[in-house]
């Protein structure tokens, strides 16, 4: 319960440091005082409004940050209590709204109204058949016009069933987390539902989607990587009727890459906002007090515990993308993603830390996390797949994959090219027999690694693996362009009016790092890391990814010839101003306005720039006419 106090020195250094950054605190409406403890001392919540960005245009709706500080149970009750309105819409609407997002309808695809546009039709038509024998019934049915009333209620519980349900099944698949999940976290949950329900009552805030939207994606990804457990449910689910929406960039320069000799961090996190995110967007400055627990500054939404992107105290900056893999375990999930982000910065005070952070987490979900530290000057990729199990060191996924998905002889008739899902089994068996041949150790180091392979800048890539890809994309039909292999090379390209052009010979070809000055890491959606890579050679993965892959690629490829460019046409290496472009080269204003659509509105996710010398962060996220935001974390220690 919040108590009456005068604004002492260092609640007052608090309000000048946002003032400094740009935003406005009204003392008697966005200060929140925890209860004092048995010493007398007490914590303190703010909510900061910036004073000029606006959501969408809308004066009524400004841009707002928040400052945390205390225990993870009151951290999460300040958020609670101060952004209760907005936890409430990414707690009940996005988490029901998220799962619309995975189903495939068409070609249509990188847009933000895809759950929301096929939701909507499905209720349309619902309505538009109920519409006709409404019309039919009030003219010759007496008394309907009191029905009706009673079948609107009915039809207003009827039209959220399929989101609740959703909702239902997404946290009983959370319920195999928990375990894995760090319990400072979990009562930081508790802490925000029990903040939400002292601002407001009637809150819909449940324990249960707070779970869900915290660690949902990782289940999600989880079953729908593996496929087979999605088979054996659901028999006559194929890849294309699925598509994963969630894509994302990142890169570093420091040292003779960055003007300066400076150290920028970029972020593209490319997410579906579930018609909220766009609307609840944040960033939180986090100041824990557990031991070892660093102050950062975190993006993400409130109720969102995690981090999209983030930087500690000590000006170690984290990101995570997507990274198609079968290596996943949906039976435990593990502790990944934006969990994971968040906890390697909080604890991690330089990017050895981090990784090491990252290491002893027990991992159910791949992913790629991109890290770069601004006090060595070092910056890494950490390409990881699920912890290590006794099932992976027995041969899985390909020898399990060719049982389950090839022969199919308990579950299914044998593939043919009208009723599998694998036309393609034998250029897959071939492929998969061509590598091991060539390379018999393959993958053998990332079982090694328990599941963590690292790319730090300057690592030199193992160019023989290169030489297999000639052969391989003849095996798939595809074509390996004369230059593909080169430092500024393209595995596929865009085609006006058609779109980028499915080239890659799905998951089963070596990508090259192209990135090969030691100032410079990139990634978009892949493992580059040949042993990582092997892990995302299995039919599911590569018939699932077959078009987001050659997207991908394009993706790396483009932004590390815009980076290329960037370096030739600067003596002095690339500034903040610039590094801030290449990140925004996407934007449906630059130099490709197809990418989205020129009329795109909404950014899908958001995108965030570090200065990690400064220990500053800015960000756009909202509305592509919404201006970007800042924060200088040394302000507020």
């Amino acid at each position: 319960m919040a108590e009456s106090k005068g604004l002492d020195p260092r609640v007052g250094r608090l309000i000048d440091a946002f003032n400094a950054d740009g935003y406005d605190v009204d003392p008697g409406r966005d200060i929140y005082y925890y209860k004092p403890d048995e010493t007398g001392s007490y914590r303190v919540g703010i909510r900061a409004t910036h004073k000029t960005a606006c959501i969408n245009g809308n004066r009524k709706k400004k841009k707002k940050v928040f400052y945390l500080e205390g225990t993870p149970y009151q951290m999460g009750y300040m958020m609670g209590y101060l952004a209760e309105p907005d936890v409430s819409l990414m707690a009940v609407e996005y988490v029901e709204n998220f799962a619309w997002s995975f189903i495939k309808y068409g070609q249509q695809s990188r847009t933000y109204e895809r759950g929301k546009w096929f939701r909507k039709l499905f209720k349309k038509a619902i309505k538009f058949s109920c519409s006709i024998i409404d019309h039919i019934l009030r003219v010759f049915l007496p008394g309907y016009r009191e029905l009706r009333k009673t079948l609107k209620k009915l039809w207003e519980k009827i039209e959220n069933v399929i989101e609740k349900i959703v909702v239902n099944i997404l946290f009983h698949f959370s319920e195999g987390i928990k375990q894995d999940i760090p319990k400072e976290y979990l009562d930081e949950m508790q802490g925000i539902l029990d903040g939400c329900k002292a601002a407001n009552p009637k809150t819909k805030v449940k324990l249960k989607n707070l779970f869900v939207l915290n660690v949902g994606i990782d289940c999600v990804m989880a079953y729908l990587y593996r496929g087979i457990q999605l088979i054996k449910d659901v028999p006559e689910i194929k890849p294309e009727h699925l598509e994963i929406p969630v894509m994302c960039n990142g890169f570093s320069v420091s040292g003779s890459a960055a003007a300066g000799g400076n150290h920028y961090m970029g972020r593209d996190f490319m997410f579906p906002t579930g018609d909220a995110f766009q609307d609840a967007a944040c960033m939180t400055i986090y100041k824990p007090d557990m031991e070892g627990a660093l102050p950062t500054i975190i993006v993400g939404g409130p109720g969102m515990v995690g981090a999209v992107a983030g930087i500690n105290a000590k000006g170690v900056a984290v990101g995570v993308d997507v990274a198609p893999s079968g290596w996943a375990d949906p039976e435990r999930p593990g502790f990944n993603s934006l969990l994971l982000c968040r906890h390697s910065i909080q604890y991690g005070p330089d990017i050895h830390a981090a990784v090491e952070v990252m290491k002893k987490a027990h991992r159910g979900v791949p992913w790629i996390y991109i890290l770069a530290d601004g006090g060595t000057g070092k910056s890494c990729i950490v390409e990881s797949v699920c912890s290590i199990t006794e099932e992976i060191k027995r041969g899985f996924p390909h020898e399990e994959l060719e049982k389950a998905h090839f022969l199919k002889a308990d579950t299914r008739e044998p593939e043919t090219e009208e009723t599998g899902i694998f036309s393609f089994a034998d250029n897959v068996k071939e492929a998969i027999a061509y590598i091991k041949e060539n390379h018999p150790d393959i993958g053998d180091s990332v079982v090694q690694n328990d599941g963590i392979e690292v790319r730090w800048a300057g690592d030199a890539y193992p160019g023989a693996y290169l030489e297999l890809d000639g052969e391989l994309f003849r095996m798939f039909d595809r074509t390996l362009y004369p230059d593909a292999l080169e430092d500024r090379g393209f595995f596929s390209k865009y085609i006006p009016k058609r779109g980028i052009e499915l080239n890659t010979p799905y998951t089963f070809y070596f990508a090259p790092q192209r990135e090969t000055n030691p100032d410079i890491v990139l990634t978009t959606n892949f493992f580059i890391d040949p042993d990582a890579r092997y892990t995302a050679m299995n039919a599911w993965v590569g018939k699932l990814f077959d078009r987001q892959n050659n997207d991908y690629q394009w993706r790396y490829d483009t932004l590390n010839s815009l980076i290329l460019d960037a370096l030739e046409s600067s003596e002095s290496g690339i500034t903040y101003e610039t590094a801030k472009e290449l990140l925004a080269y996407l934007n449906p204003k630059g130099k490709y306005p197809w990418y989205y659509g020129k009329k795109a509105r909404v950014i899908e996710g958001s995108l965030s720039l570090f200065d990690l010398k400064a220990k500053t962060i800015e960000s756009q996220y909202g509305y592509y006419g919404d201006e970007w935001i800042s924060l200088s974390l040394t302000k507020y220690l």
